[in-house]
This record gives structure tokens, C-alpha cells and sequence, in this order.
């Protein structure tokens, strides 16, 4: 199930319900910075392989989807790689 179909699968779960999805820091797969001429690129990509759902009156919970590859700057994969390279 990629996002567009879990976000369908979901609203219809609960039409009555405020429904977001989000991606944070447990949801990136991977990260991919893209080099031209030896620089990195201003737009990079994330890849996320779980979607962060929060229903009305509920706890957040995550769901395994499809891989969906956003598009990010530099700053934003260079904050993730410092962010991972501090936990180990």
C-alpha cells in the first residue's frame, strides 16, 4: 500500500474524524544526497517507508507503506545524518 492508498484506506476508516499524516524522524528509510560537478544539489530526497497517522482523540501511530521519496534541501539530509550520528 503506497501513501495515496492508506490515506484513502484511513479517511474511509473514519469519515467523522480529523484525520493528518506526517512523516518524522522514524519513518526515513534513507536519505540521498545528489552531487553535480562534485557539489551537493540544492534538492535532495528522502525516502520513507512508514507514514505517521494521527486520528481525532487518538494516539499517533505509524503504518507501514510503499516507499514515498520527498524532496528536501541539503540542510534538511545534513541535520538527519547529525541527528543519527550522535544516537550511536
Amino acid at each position: 500500500m503506497d501513501l495515496f492508498e492508506s490515506k484513502d484506506l484511513f479517511r474511509n476508516m473514519h469519515p467523522d474524524k480529523n484525520l493528518t499524516f506526517s512523516f518524522d524522524d522514524k519513518c526515513i528509510r534513507k536519505c540521498e544526497i545528489v552531487f553535480t560537478d562534485g557539489k551537493p544539489n540544492e534538492i535532495n530526497h528522502v525516502e520513507n517507508d512508514k507514514v505517521k497517522i494521527f486520528i481525532e482523540d487518538q494516539e499517533a501511530f505509524y503504518v507501514p507503506i510503499d516507499s514515498h521519496r520527498e524532496c528536501c534541501d541539503i540542510e534538511f539530509i545534513l541535520s538527519k545524518i547529525q541527528n543519527n550520528a550522535s544516537i550511536s
